[in-house]
């Protein structure tokens, strides 16, 4: 999950890592925060990811220890008691406080089973199950009304839209209303609801349904409906960070608390006069805090866990979530079982050597150091060997060397060699890269995504002892891999359409079929196909697609053969003969719902 219960995009995303060229920041981070980029799926689509979201999805990892306690308040205030409510293996997505206060309604996917809703009672160790299976809890009414999310793509995580339902809490088959809905939160009388959908490309507030609000481009999401009923408090996140905003009932959006490079759940105080939010900012890390309606934020408790706030209720407890998670590696070569490549705890697949038998990978967490840490690896399973600081962008394709993404104030692309040698910095002169790939077949020349003064990010073609040359427009809004000759790449252009770019310049070729949700993975070695996914879904469905014919075959379905915990799967890298891949999931170790009381 990376710190907030929805992966994206837990990126996301953000938003599934899809990357817009347009939303991309060339902001960079403050010295004492490491700004890591996450791998892309494809050559091209590595370069061009954005740096707040991958911020977002990598800011801090915590661990401690998670059972139930009780801590004496300072100064004689009241002791903070953590009730255990959940002691099961896998992933819990969402939760909420029952009306009466003492039962909670939760959903999660259990062992190797998707989500389901579960209720709980404050005390008891055991969850009943409702019998609704393949669903997500939203929100639960003051008449116990039940709003779900039903028909998503990933059934065991958090990630994805779907279509709104409710059923009574006391049984029943729950109704559907609407589709493509992301979050929805019912009013304080049980009576209406607050929504967030996704129409024509933007995130859509309507309070009650079918009265929009407010919509924008930026990632919206959880909404809770203030005490009083006249206003929806909801997160939004853009290239600088994620804000907490109040739309209220006739559209006027104001911002609560703006700038946080994550703001995850947050839950109205039973007092109507504050927002309580877990969110992580630069200098004291992550903890739970409150914000007034004046935009006067407090401190509520730090924290030493990952923890995420689900709910508050009437009498003040809070019903949090206390989550260890990981990112592992797996490959694959002729149809052999999967084998764990992964070396510390945030393993991420970067790249696959032509013969598939040497892993390129960056370890971005506690493990992999302040500046990041570039490993590579026989995916026979020999021990990794660390190759320097910074973030795995590519290998080259004779193996000797990988390309590392020095972060900062003044970013810089190194070669790294993977025998002897020294690294070698990559002159771009006033361009600030955001990353790169070598170009097939000799590796000599490079492809790099970079931003510099009065531009947006674009990509450009760099070799030895030329300036760097600009290839794409900037409406480019995506990218994927590189022909096996190095002459083509495809993007997805401004009218969200993919195509093929002659690298040199020229006419595009259209590649009709595909969706701009669609990722290009990888060029067969052919030169006749494409192997297509859609991040999001679990399984995740990757298809050839056929170039002369536009028609697409499945090739593979990827999913860990322990499914208790995982939440998503990224980071997919296929060798071009297909003979061998490797991808990246992200698994909950551990995931518990305690109620809280004693916060103030």
């Amino acid at each position: 999950h990376c710190l907030e219960k929805n992966p994206e995009e837990r990126f996301h995303s953000a938003h599934d890592l899809a990357f817009d060229l347009e939303s991309v920041s060339g902001v960079s981070s403050p010295s004492q925060t490491r700004v890591v980029t996450p791998a892309g799926s494809g050559p091209l689509r590595k370069i061009l990811l954005a740096s707040a979201a991958a911020l977002a999805i990598l800011a801090v990892t915590f661990f401690a220890g998670r059972r139930t306690g009780t801590w004496a308040g300072r100064n004689g205030a009241a002791p903070v008691v953590h009730r255990r409510l959940t002691f099961r293996r896998g992933n819990v997505l969402f939760a909420r406080f029952a009306p009466d206060g003492q039962n909670v309604v939760y959903s999660a996917a259990w062992g190797d089973r998707p989500a389901e809703i579960f209720l709980a009672h404050v005390g008891s160790p055991e969850s009943r199950p409702l019998g609704i299976v393949n669903a997500n809890l939203l929100s639960v009414s003051s008449t116990g009304e039940l709003a779900l999310l039903l028909k998503k793509s990933n059934v065991y995580g958090t990630h994805g839209a779907g279509t709104l339902a409710r059923v009574p809490l006391t049984g029943g088959a729950p109704r559907e209303i609407l589709e493509d809905v992301v979050d929805a939160d019912w009013s304080p009388d049980g009576t209406q609801l607050a929504i967030v959908r996704l129409a024509g490309g933007e995130f859509v507030v309507e309070f009650p349904i079918g009265r929009r609000v407010y919509s924008t481009r930026s990632e919206l999401g959880r909404p809770r409906v203030s005490p009083d009923g006249k206003s929806v408090a909801l997160s939004e996140r853009g290239a600088t960070g994620t804000n907490l905003i109040l739309v209220a009932a006739n559209g006027e959006r104001r911002f609560l608390t703006k700038g946080w490079i994550l703001i995850d759940t947050f839950a109205w105080h039973p007092s109507g006069r504050e927002l309580w939010f877990i969110g992580i900012d630069i200098t004291s890390g992550i903890a739970v805090r409150a914000v007034d309606l004046a935009g006067k934020v407090r401190l509520v408790a730090s924290l030493t866990d990952n923890e995420v706030l689900h709910d508050l209720s009437r009498d003040g407890q809070a019903l949090v979530e206390r989550e260890v998670g990981d990112h592992e590696i797996l490959f694959s070569a002729d149809h052999e079982r999967e084998r764990n490549l992964s070396w510390l705890e945030e393993s991420h697949a970067t790249a696959l050597s032509p013969d598939g038998r040497q892993l390129l990978s960056s370890e971005q967490g506690e493990g992999g150091g302040e500046k990041g840490s570039v490993y590579i690896r026989k995916t026979d399973g020999s021990p990794a060997v660390r190759l320097g600081d910074g973030e795995a962008k590519d290998l080259s394709p004779d193996g000797k060397w990988a390309l590392s993404l020095f972060p900062g104030a003044q970013p810089r692309l190194v070669l790294l060699p993977t025998g002897a040698g020294a690294p070698r910095t990559i002159e771009t002169g006033l361009l600030q890269p955001l990353g790169g790939v070598f170009v097939p077949p000799d590796g000599r020349r490079l492809l790099m995504a970079a931003t510099e003064s009065k531009h947006g990010p674009r990509g450009y073609v760099v070799e030895p002892g030329v300036p760097p040359r600009v290839f794409t427009p900037e409406g480019i809004r995506g990218a994927g891999p590189i022909s096996p000759g190095g002459d083509r790449v495809i993007l997805r252009g401004s009218d969200d359409t993919w195509a093929i770019y002659p690298i040199a310049g020229g006419p595009q070729r259209p590649l009709p079929g595909l969706d701009p949700k669609d990722e290009i993975l990888q060029w067969s070695s052919d030169g006749e196909s494409l192997y297509v996914t859609r991040y999001g879904a679990l399984p995740l469905e990757i298809d050839r697609y056929a170039i002369s014919s536009a028609t697409r075959q499945r090739w593979k379905e990827l999913m860990p053969a322990d499914r208790a915990g995982v939440v998503r799967i990224d980071n997919v890298i296929i060798a071009r003969d297909g003979r061998s891949y490797a991808y990246t999931h992200n698994r909950v170790l551990a995931s518990d719902l305690f109620v809280v009381s004693g916060w103030k």
